[in-house]
């Protein structure tokens, strides 16, 4: 199984499981050097391969730390086979599902796994969609050994398997969503459904871990479903007698059988069963899940036309396209939120996405976008002819071999030259796009390929050709070229200066040869940031005074209105699904004058581990292995992943 090897970057380890439409499997991922989950389309299952795309597009879209982070969707073709198969990786869960993980948990533990599960439900319930699928199976429950005496072990909670999610149904004749043995009523009944469907379904589930024995089975799907429709379920104790009598009175309410019935939200049931066991409880989550004072990740906001522009311009298969777009606006204006959605949107169309941010520390970006590259198929058969300009630019990108050395600054011409023709190759084989974020920082060499590469573009334009690539150069305005990235290693410096390129110059040859869209990204108008505002507090209205103070605060500057809301957070000032913000709290905000400013307040008000781990990060060429971070952060492997779980609940660090 360790010879096969996915999309020419995903070496298969082992084999995880499979459910209905997709196998899993572990891979070690060649590109970033790390373990990942590879949920693979079962052959003969195209059929759902719409239900795949749509589950993907979803995870995409959300970010929580009971869910499950996707990175990359794909196809291969796997050996012996002739179609391809949809793929997508996601971060390797190394625990068990709910049912088993339960076996020997006491009913405290419970408390700690429920409550994560329910902060999950509530935060896709307030994106407004329905999971329409919980059960032991989609819950994974990592668990972590006390390491102290007298200290409980903890429990990391994952919600997977997003292949039904979708919004609530609001008409009778839906198709039946769900696994029969904890569907819901109405579900099943094909009649109007929201989030309490969720919760219901919840409820068998934890009716079968508590019991260790389902409320309804039968010898066929119709027989169950008529159970859940007709039948009164025993209560829990009746089946098992330690069965405290808080947990049976809540799971009977979640498995109630008309909606109304049941709690009307994710929230307003963990604040019961918490009332019930006598644990405090307000907004924030119950001790050791996660942490619900937290504000949410932020909508896609304000940006969708941008998007659709951009998505319009990535290469077909029935047309050869050139298209440019220059990405420019301040920091924090939204760039790498729109890169991210179009790299989804490329994806989920089959195109390749070669992606790289120009940083001052780490990894090339021209190294970055040819590793990418190299993964692709058809790029095997270009690399032999292409090899030594490859190797001589970015020694060990071929696997470690010797290096031409390159005399003098005709030699390195000669070896950029050879590199865009192997970029103009391929995208006459395989179509791309190529995407570098924060162009001005990057390096001589970088800068000097990406010119000859677009005057390349604009030469075959010119011939009355077009080559099937899209480009996508984001730019921050006021970016000075002292920020650029490192030079490149192991070439002369004074090589690298003779082949830089003007920017502003290519810019114009562009524009001149009709290739460049030029797209300037604006701040947020007063309705766009207020929906921002609503999203990240899970509100169901944009409370107007309170958003009229924030956006007259930041301007309208996306980060710094989600930074805003995140330090009010942290002050108490603000709280997840509070609706009502009286004059005094108001008056209590007191806004900083720039998001430098805001960003230095909120660091400076960190706990000192996750301050020292993010400084760590900062300085470590992404992703960096644990041990190595824990080291430069000079912190127990242990803190370092209590730190890591605070800066990704606040997310200032990404998985």
């Amino acid at each position: 199984m360790s010879d096969l090897v996915l999309g020419d970057r995903y070496r298969v380890l082992r084999k995880l499981g499979e459910g209905g439409m997709a196998e899993v499997f572990l891979v070690e991922d060649a590109l970033e050097e790390r373990p990942l989950a590879l949920k693979l389309l079962k052959p003969g299952e195209e059929g759902s391969r719409d239900y795949f795309m749509h589950e993907f597009r979803v995870l995409a879209r959300l970010s929580h730390p009971n869910l499950i982070a996707v990175q990359d969707f794909g196809t291969a073709t796997l050996p012996g086979e002739e179609g391809e198969r949809c793929y997508y990786t996601c971060e390797y869960l190394e625990g068990e599902d709910l049912y088993a993980a339960t076996e020997q948990l006491d009913f405290e533990g419970l408390y700690d796994v429920v409550g994560q599960v329910l902060e999950a439900l509530a935060y896709i319930h307030d994106r407004g969609l329905v999971h329409y699928d919980v059960k032991p199976e989609n819950v994974n429950v990592m668990t972590v050994p006390a390491t102290r005496p007298g200290m409980r072990a903890q429990h990391k909670v994952k919600l997977v398997d997003f292949g039904l999610t979708g919004e609530a149904t609001t008409r009778r004749g839906a198709k039946i969503k769900g696994t029969v043995h904890y569907v819901a009523p109405e579900v099943a009944k094909s009649l109007p459904a929201d989030r309490r469907a969720d919760l219901y379904s919840l409820g068998i589930t934890l009716y079968y871990v508590a019991t260790r024995s389902l409320p309804y089975d039968g010898n066929s799907a119709f027989s169950i479903i008529r159970k859940h429709i007709e039948r009164i379920p025993q209560p829990p104790t009746a089946i098992r007698a330690d069965v405290p009598e808080a947990w049976a009175a809540f799971v009977l309410k979640l498995i109630e059988k008309e909606p109304q019935n049941r709690y009307a939200s994710a929230p307003e049931a963990l604040a019961d069963l918490s009332r019930r066991l006598g644990k405090p409880y307000t907004a924030s989550a119950p001790s050791g899940a996660s942490s619900g004072d937290e504000a949410l990740s932020p909508a896609f906001v304000g940006r969708s036309q941008e998007l659709d522009q951009l998505v319009s311009g990535l290469p077909r298969s029935d047309l050869d396209s050139t298209t440019v777009f220059w990405v420019e606006g301040e920091e924090g204006i939204g760039k790498t939120r729109l890169v991210r959605e179009l790299k989804v949107r490329a994806q989920l169309l089959g195109v390749p996405f070669l992606h790289a941010a120009c940083v001052r520390e780490g990894e090339q970006p021209f190294l970055r976008v040819l590793r990418m590259a190299l993964t692709l198929p058809a790029a095997r058969e270009l690399s032999p002819t292409y090899a030594p300009a490859l190797g001589a630019l970015f020694p060990g990108l071929l696997g470690g071999e010797e290096r031409a050395r390159l005399q003098d600054v005709d030699d390195l011409r000669a070896a950029m030259d050879q590199v865009v023709a192997f970029l103009l190759a391929l995208a006459e084989r395989a179509p791309y796009a190529l995407v570098l974020e924060d162009v001005r920082r990057a390096n001589e060499i970088s800068v000097g390929l990406l010119g000859m590469f677009l005057r390349a573009l604009i030469n075959e334009r010119n011939r009355g050709g077009d080559v099937p690539v899209l480009v996508a150069l984001t730019d921050r305005l006021g970016t000075v070229s002292a920020e650029s990235s490192a030079l490149a290693e192991g070439i002369p410096e004074d090589l690298q200066y003779e082949v830089g390129e003007d920017l502003s110059e290519i810019r114009r040859l562009l524009d001149n040869a009709g290739l460049l869209t030029s797209l300037a990204l604006f701040r947020l108008g007063k309705m766009e940031s207020a929906e921002l505002v609503q999203s990240m507090l899970a509100l169901p209205e944009p409370p107007p005074r309170l958003c009229a103070t924030i956006h007259a605060a930041t301007g309208g500057n996306p980060l710094f209105v989600e930074e805003l809301v995140k330090s009010l957070m942290d002050d108490g000032v603000l709280a997840l699904r509070q609706t009502e913000l009286d004059l005094a709290d108001l008056e209590r905000i007191r806004p900083p004058r720039s998001l430098e400013e805001l960003l230095g307040q909120r660091l400076a008000k960190m706990p000192e581990d996750p301050r020292a781990v993010l400084v760590a990060l900062a300085v470590l060429v992404a992703p960096s292995p644990l041990r190595l971070v824990s080291l430069t952060a000079k912190r127990s492997v242990e803190s370092t992943l209590d730190a890591l779980d605070v800066l990704i609940r606040r997310q200032m660090v990404q998985r």
